[in-house]
């Protein structure tokens, strides 16, 4: 997936909550732009510094290892989102009759509806391993 079109769904829930923003409270605040921007600094981060090599890196008594520890399930679970999403959307293009008409937008509100439970048991199934090579040790 290209960077601009990854990015058009968070920009369309940026611009939606600031419309509502703006129609309950007459005001805007600075909730839309800085999701946008922890968002590109995330972005950023994940792509830049490789977490996975520089937690082989340290010791595992190092108070740093937990934070990169996070950082690396972080990125991991970033990474079955949008793998879900993906498949998700692509099984959605395949299967709709019409994307766009008549029941175009329920498919999609329903297909959207289900990558929610989808993700979650991949992270279920995530932490369920780590459990179990947990006990092995």
């Amino acid at each position: 997936m290209r960077f601009p079109l990854a990015w058009t769904g968070l920009l369309i829930f940026a611009l939606v909550l600031a419309l509502l923003e703006w129609v309950a409270a007459g005001r805007v605040s600075w909730l839309a732009p800085r999701m946008v921007i922890v968002a590109a600094a995330g972005y950023g981060l994940f792509r830049v510094i490789p977490w996975t090599r520089l937690l082989g890196t340290v010791p595992p008594q190092s108070w740093i290892f937990r934070r990169l520890l996070f950082f690396v399930f972080l990125s991991h679970f970033a990474r079955v989102l949008i793998q879900e999403t993906s498949r998700l959307y692509i099984a959605w293009r395949l299967t709709a009759p019409r994307q766009f008409g008549p029941g175009g937008f329920r498919s999609l509100a329903h297909a959207t509806v289900s990558l929610f439970p989808r993700t979650l048991q991949r992270a279920e199934r995530f932490y369920a391993a780590l459990l179990m090579r947990e006990r092995a040790v």
